[in-house]
């Protein structure tokens, strides 16, 4: 996890004499909530930054916060040629003085958010929300308000942002599901998750999950293929509790997890039969995991997840029930 840091953006933070909500919000995660990451700024070295700190005493709080520091005297410079944004990892976070028109357009060419200083109430808008906590329920019912009521996919897209990775971890959702049968769920949770349908960078979906009797793999992963965008990668990485570690308590029934969020229903991503109607009614909470807490229960399921595929192998010794078990790697970034 890593945010990218100029510093006029703290300082001309700190100087705001009228604060929004949304202002006061992000001011509170970065010095209380943002934590354990490694921080790349604009600072030429250990000594300015210790100026910095006499000068400005939010500075001075960031340092119990990141875990290690870099430097980049051009980091502006690199931000205005976007070859940081090129390089950079998952799970990172910028915050910059761009104008809100490019950060937001910056945002969507590399799969990083994009904090600006110039729009805070805008650029900040996304994860202020997910820092409070997203809950629907899935249910045509109208006696929940709309606002709250999961009735059909595109309510999805309430959760879109942009993002390099995205994990789905459901047992159940290709188990029920032939290749052909995608369209029922599997596509359209993906389709109105993603910002856009024609990302210009590289987009990495793996799911996990139990796979139909008599299919393999690279028929789901092939039939995905060939309804998304040639940047949309697929991973398939078949589940199966036989290959449990004994050092694993168990794993969480199903959650997705893209660089920056979690989305948590209490059943299966299958919501919808062929025809619309709902198959089971259920909760979905999605949350911002760069906060503290939800960073703990996000690296928990990761850490999790990395014993489970310690075990997943493609030469299952002569076991025929253990072959086929991922198409075309197990290489999950997130988990990184």
């Amino acid at each position: 996890m890593q945010m990218i840091l100029e510093k006029e953006f703290i300082n001309e933070l700190s100087l705001l004499s009228l604060k929004s909500d949304t202002d006061a919000d992000l001011e509170l995660f970065l010095k209380e909530d943002f934590t354990g990451y490694h921080l790349l700024c604009d600072i030429s070295s250990t000594e300015e930054y210790g100026q910095l700190c006499k000068q400005n005493p939010f500075f001075e709080l960031l340092l119990d916060k990141f875990i290690s520091i870099s430097f980049d005297i051009n980091l502006k410079s690199n931000i205005k040629n976007e070859s940081i944004f090129a390089k950079s990892a998952k799970r990172t976070i910028f915050f910059t003085c761009l104008d809100s028109d490019n950060s937001l357009k910056l945002s969507e060419k590399y799969g990083h958010m994009i904090i600006s200083l110039q729009d805070i109430s805008k650029s900040w808008e996304f994860a202020q929300k997910f820092r409070e906590g997203v809950q629907m329920k899935v249910t045509k019912s109208i006696l929940i308000k709309e606002s709250g009521r999961f009735d059909k996919w595109s309510k999805l897209t309430l959760f879109s942002h942009p993002f390099k990775n995205l994990l789905v971890f459901d047992k159940y959702l290709l188990k029920t599901h032939t290749p052909s049968d995608l369209f029922t769920n599997v596509i359209p949770l993906i389709s109105n998750l993603l910002k856009s349908e024609n990302p210009q960078y590289e987009i990495l979906i793996t799911i996990i999950s139990e796979i139909k009797i008599g299919f393999a793999l690279q028929q789901y992963t092939d039939q995905l293929s060939r309804h998304f965008h040639k940047n949309i990668k697929f991973n398939i990485i078949r589940h199966s509790k036989a290959l449990y570690p004994k050092s694993l308590e168990d794993l969480h029934a199903r959650y997705i997890f893209t660089d920056y969020i979690s989305i948590i229903p209490d059943n299966s991503f299958t919501f919808f039969k062929k025809n619309g109607t709902v198959s089971a009614v259920t909760n979905i909470r999605g949350d911002f995991t760069l906060c503290r807490d939800n960073k703990d229960f996000f690296e928990k399921d990761c850490d999790d997840l990395k014993l489970y595929l310690a075990k997943v192998n493609n030469e299952p010794n002569g076991d025929e029930k253990y072959k086929d078990m991922y198409y075309p790697h197990k290489n999950i970034p997130l988990l990184n």
